[in-house]
């Protein structure tokens, strides 16, 4: 694949889709430019695997923002079967229960 024909996956969840192949194709295509990335995970060691392709950008704007506790917040479809046994419903906060998004009641 080459740089131009770059596509970014909806979900990079590193089994399909690895979060340093959709990375390191971005920071090649934007070499001397500017590049903006906002994700919940950043790691001193994720830096290090990609140190050559950030130093050679422009500028870099990072936006860390929370950890995802729903299936939801990564963009998957909530489904009251699928999701409802992958997270634990002490993790969600009470007013996203009262919801009843995923079917769970609190009581």
């Amino acid at each position: 694949m080459s740089d131009s024909d770059i596509r970014i996956p909806y979900v990079i969840d590193n089994q399909t889709h690895r979060m340093a192949d959709v990375l390191g194709a971005l920071l090649r295509e934007h070499a001397a430019r500017s590049l903006d990335i906002a994700t919940a995970y950043f790691t001193v060691l994720g830096f290090g695997l990609l140190r050559e392709g950030l130093f050679g950008l422009g500028n870099l704007s990072l936006i860390l923002g929370a950890e995802p506790t729903s299936g939801e917040q990564i963009g998957l479809r909530p489904d009251a079967g699928l999701v409802k046994g992958f997270i634990p419903p002490r993790t969600m906060k009470r007013s996203f229960l009262r919801k009843r998004t995923f079917g769970w009641s609190r009581t």
